[in-house]
């Protein structure tokens, strides 16, 4: 039996026990710091009022099919990634464990989020085998269920982000690809998957800190500016990477209460209220953002038929709304450097996000 269906229907039980839980919650965006001795108790958290906020995201990349410019299909060609995030007393009691040093009096906030992903990478010239160079990277695929957990302050923020999964045929990536060309580009058939790296237990564990700083004093203008910089490191058997970065965006009349816009790699979590306030009401707002980060790749086994560059950078801008104060709609572009070194082009991604966030 393919390790997939082995795996599969323990993952779709996962998501449906963790959105139900999701009606058992509490917040813990309101939490305060307990007023006891901060040598004694530094990450204690107070009793939270019953009530909370949950958020579903979808993310969705694509190198072609959602870019008006610069129309691809190769390399890393598609992702998606469904989430779930609310806050639970499970989460709260977890986080202590977590490295966050919050300035005196900042109010705490931990929120779980539960997702499934796949991500899929393949050679140019997809259909052309004859014009494929030999020293270009491989099919594969990587499908992942992932659990994890943000602890926020005012000011500073911590993830955690534990992904398992399977590279391989059992990823279903094949299939997938296939069945997007047979119905929206039949005369560009995949050619070569049997070639895809084979089966195996991928794991993963993303740690990210972040902290944001707020640069336009004026509350008269109506616009908010913010800059986030972030480092963080991931381990496992995929990647092993370190990471910075820095987000700088622009929003009116408000800007979210998160560290940065959503994306496959950081999704948003139930600590962002939309509007930046729990009882705020606003149709609409807006935000302008432009993000750069950089690794230092160590590993990287989704390449492993060529050799990775050492260090890997990307820019991103990007555009991002709220209606209503609980839908929000994003759209960005991606720039990559050359991520192996026989790469002869790099290549760029364009991502759709909707994201729904709501108080039970």
């Amino acid at each position: 039996m393919p390790l997939f269906c082995r795996i599969g229907p323990i993952l779709v039980t996962a998501c449906f026990i963790s959105a139900a839980a999701a009606q058992t919650g509490r917040p813990a965006a309101s939490d305060a710091l307990a007023n006891t001795q901060p040598e004694l108790q530094p990450q204690a958290l107070t009793q939270a009022p019953q009530g909370g906020r949950a958020v579903w995201s979808l993310y969705w990349e694509n190198d072609g099919a959602i870019k008006p410019n610069h129309e691809t299909d190769r390399h890393y060609t598609n992702g998606a990634r469904i989430v779930m995030s609310a806050q639970h007393q499970w989460a709260d009691d977890l986080a202590r464990w977590m490295p966050l040093a919050p300035a005196q009096g900042d109010d705490l906030g931990v929120a779980a989020f539960y997702s499934v992903a796949q991500l899929i990478f393949t050679p140019d010239n997809i259909e052309k085998p004859a014009a494929r160079r030999p020293d270009d990277r491989g099919y594969a695929g990587w499908l992942y269920f992932s659990v994890g957990l943000e602890r926020a302050s005012e000011s500073i923020a911590d993830r955690v982000d534990l992904k398992l999964g399977v590279i391989g045929p059992s990823s279903l990536a094949e299939q997938a690809q296939q069945n997007v060309h047979d119905i929206f580009d039949p005369n560009r058939e995949p050619i070569g998957w049997d070639d895809q790296l084979d089966d195996r237990f991928a794991i993963d564990l993303d740690v990210n800190r972040r902290w944001k700083f707020n640069i336009d004093n004026d509350d008269t203008d109506n616009v908010d500016i913010e800059f986030i910089p972030e480092m963080g490191f991931t381990v496992g058997t995929v990647h092993d990477h370190l990471m910075v970065g820095a987000t700088l965006r622009i929003g009116s009349p408000f800007l979210p209460s998160d560290f940065g816009a959503g994306r496959l790699e950081a999704p948003t979590t139930a600590l962002a209220y939309p509007s930046g306030e729990a009882d705020a009401n606003e149709n609409l707002s807006w935000s302008l953002y432009g993000r750069v980060e950089g690794r230092a790749v160590l590993r990287n086994d989704l390449l492993k038929s060529v050799d990775p560059e050492d260090f890997f950078g990307s820019v991103q801008v990007g555009v991002t709304f709220l209606i209503a104060n609980n839908l929000t709609i994003g759209y960005s572009q991606t720039w990559f450097s050359q991520e192996y070194k026989t790469q002869i082009a790099n290549d760029s991604i364009a991502a759709v996000t909707v994201t729904w966030s709501y108080a039970y």
